[in-house]
């Protein structure tokens, strides 16, 4: 069960990789958008939790650097 943050996160990864595939190969536009979502959801699956995982260690770095800054005279 997603939280409401996680299935908006999850619903716009969505539309901005169907929007870019579309983009990309101009055949599928003549594929309805809803018939793309089942095939590309394990890939916003993956996405999201690099891209979580990537803001978590990006906040722990300068979180680490910001407090060796402070305590350091």
């Amino acid at each position: 069960m997603h939280s409401g943050v996680g299935a908006a996160i999850d619903s716009w990864l969505e539309e901005l990789i169907v929007t870019w595939v579309c983009r990309q190969r101009p055949v599928l536009r003549l594929v309805p958008a809803r018939w793309i979502r089942p095939v590309i959801k394990p890939t916003v699956v993956r996405l999201r939790r690099l891209l979580s995982r990537g803001a978590l260690a990006l906040a722990v770095l300068v979180g680490t650097i910001l407090t060796l800054l402070i305590l350091m005279p």
